[in-house]
């Protein structure tokens, strides 16, 4: 991808809770941001997004990512986030964009999660994300969105 292209992706959370993920409006949100080890699960994303710069070993120079979520356009559907490449993790997600407004939120793509060989299993007790060759990681599904 060049660093000029503009890209535009959408992101499955409303602006509503976009909103109330930055502004930590409930204690079971500020209780996890403490441990700061897990991503929003989420099935609307074209791509995996991160506020934190500390996720990545490369980021563009300026923003070339129009983001929209299901209430549309963020910033007037201007560019607001950066192409990037997450440093090693757990689930091997590479390409990602670093938006510095989501704070210390991360969103993963379900989507790009499947085009990358992982299933995920849903049930009621206990849902799984799974990859031939890969361990196996749990879905925390206790709070508002499913995290991992």
């Amino acid at each position: 991808m060049t660093p000029d292209r503009i890209l535009k992706v959408k992101i499955g959370l409303s602006q509503a809770v976009l909103t109330s993920l930055l502004e930590n409006e409930s204690a079971e949100i500020e209780k996890s941001l403490e441990s700061k080890n897990y991503a929003i699960l989420d099935s609307g994303a074209e791509l995996n997004v991160s506020g934190r710069r500390e996720d990545f070993h490369h980021i563009a120079t300026k923003p070339t990512v129009c983001l929209n979520g299901v209430d549309g356009q963020v910033n007037d559907g201007k560019p607001v986030a950066y192409v990037g490449m997450f440093k090693d993790n757990n689930l091997g997600i590479g390409k990602a964009v670093w938006y510095p407004k989501l704070g210390t939120e991360r969103i993963i793509s379900t989507n790009c999660l499947i085009k990358d060989g992982w299933r995920i299993l849903q049930s009621k007790n206990d849902s799984v994300l799974r990859r031939p060759g890969s361990k196996i990681v749990r879905i925390d599904e206790r709070g508002k969105l499913p995290r991992v």
